[in-house]
């Protein structure tokens, strides 16, 4: 079975590293920048910005809270410069009022500052040992969308993925993660409550690769949400991998709503 396929051009950039494509001749090599925010709408999935004086356009936004916030980052297209995506919050402060002499810190300044945004996966499922991904109970709960675990009758090793594209790549940059959380709702176990084991890894074909530490065990019960640290799982996420539920005890999480989204605080100096 193959990956599903990433249809827009949109999520193609958020999956392209800045060396992918060599921008046309005279356009500006930066991919993110920051604008302006002028109002939001369709929930907070549409975002209206003015962006180094241009007037005001309306692009597709990720789910984001944007209750104070003045300024947002923004994908460009790296061969045209245009922008074609609002990723997130940028700041909570307001720009500095016409005629105020305050002096502030330029851009330039090395001065860290803290930012935090949700990222919900794009993809999720599980890969069932010699049988591929999504083949397992994908006709009970959540179907193909939940994260399985473990082993139970006849089913094999099974290893459920959640992955988030670049996205987590694209806000960091190089910027440091300072604190990284999970929030997950239990599925379906044979025991309850049960423990979830998580590594960071790369979708295969024939199952993720998995590399890095694995995350201490959390504790899972039928129907309940909760939120587990993750953070030593945070480099390898910034490098573009996914999550992999790793542990041996039988059980699934949803990969829908809240659950499987990460919570992500991170520094980085404007």
């Amino acid at each position: 079975m193959t990956r599903p396929a990433r249809t827009s051009r949109i999520l193609d950039l958020l999956d392209l590293d800045s060396g992918d494509l060599p921008p046309r001749s005279g356009s500006d090599r930066t991919m993110i920048r920051t604008a302006t925010v002028v109002r939001t709408s369709q929930g907070g999935r549409a975002v209206t910005i003015t962006l180094l004086g241009s007037g005001e356009m309306t692009l597709p936004a990720t789910a984001s809270v944007w209750t104070n916030v003045f300024t947002a980052y923004v994908l460009c297209d790296p061969d045209t410069g245009r922008p074609v995506h609002v990723l997130g919050p940028a700041s909570t402060e307001p720009p500095p009022p016409a005629g105020d002499d305050t002096v502030y810190p330029r851009p330039d300044d090395p001065t860290p500052r803290t930012f935090q945004q949700t990222i919900a996966p794009d993809w999720t499922g599980t890969y069932r040992a010699g049988h591929g991904w999504d083949t397992w109970r994908t006709h009970y709960d959540g179907g193909h969308t939940d994260l399985y675990q473990g082993s139970h009758g006849g089913s094999g090793l099974l290893h459920g993925m959640a992955t988030y594209g670049r996205r987590v790549t694209a806000l960091v940059g190089d910027g440091r993660v300072t604190a990284a959380y999970l929030t997950i709702t239990g599925a379906e176990a044979r025991t309850t409550p049960w423990q979830v084991h998580l590594q960071a890894g790369e979708w295969h074909p024939f199952g993720p690769a998995l590399s890095g530490p694995t995350t201490d065990p959390s504790t899972v019960r039928i129907g309940e949400t909760t939120t587990i640290d993750i953070t030593p799982l945070a480099p390898a996420l910034v490098t573009g991998t996914g999550l992999v539920l790793v542990g041996a005890d039988y059980g699934s999480l949803h990969g829908v709503g809240d659950s499987m989204c990460i919570h992500l605080t991170w520094e980085a100096t404007l």
